[in-house]
């Protein structure tokens, strides 16, 4: 059962994250919601969150909305860790690794080929560092709370058509 609950969304969504931080991609449904992950949210519902995850996470966050980014971009780049909520409809997400920017202090080897995911309405992907993405929206509107561990925001790139 989904309740609104915005420390116990951050404190599942920073637990997840902390798991998977600098590693590989992953999807987590939170059980508990958060006011900047719904469709009123605004400006400060999204504050909420990030000084949240900050907290919790010990670096600076950032959120930015689908709506605030340019919806005709679907390509980018993470040069940060970063946290995807699907506030609405659905997408389909590829990722693919930069192989070229491997860290050295991984347990595991990294993945060498795409990696998708159907993100569905109140699911969180997270995406690690250099991790270029496509968004395919498959359930239309579909709007995206990004939020960047960090300093830096996406590099984006018009996607193919």
């Amino acid at each position: 059962m989904e309740t609104t609950d915005p420390a116990l969304h951050c404190q599942e969504v920073a637990a997840f994250a902390s798991v998977f931080l600098g590693r590989a991609p992953g999807v987590v449904w939170p059980e508990h919601d958060h006011p900047a992950c719904g469709p009123l949210a605004d400006e400060s519902d999204r504050e909420l969150l990030a000084e949240g995850l900050s907290d919790l996470l010990g670096r600076p966050v950032r959120t930015v909305c689908s709506e605030q980014a340019p919806l005709s971009v679907r390509a980018a780049r993470a040069p940060c860790d970063t946290l995807v909520h699907q506030i609405s409809g659905s997408g389909h997400w590829t990722l693919l690794p930069d192989l070229g920017e491997r860290r050295e202090r991984e347990e595991t080897p990294p993945i060498e080929g795409p990696v998708r995911f159907q993100l569905r309405t109140t699911e969180v992907l997270y995406i690690p560092p250099n991790y270029s993405w496509v968004i395919q929206p498959v359930v239309q509107p579909s709007t995206y709370l990004f939020t960047f561990i960090g300093d830096r925001p996406p590099v984006t790139e018009p996607a193919a058509e």
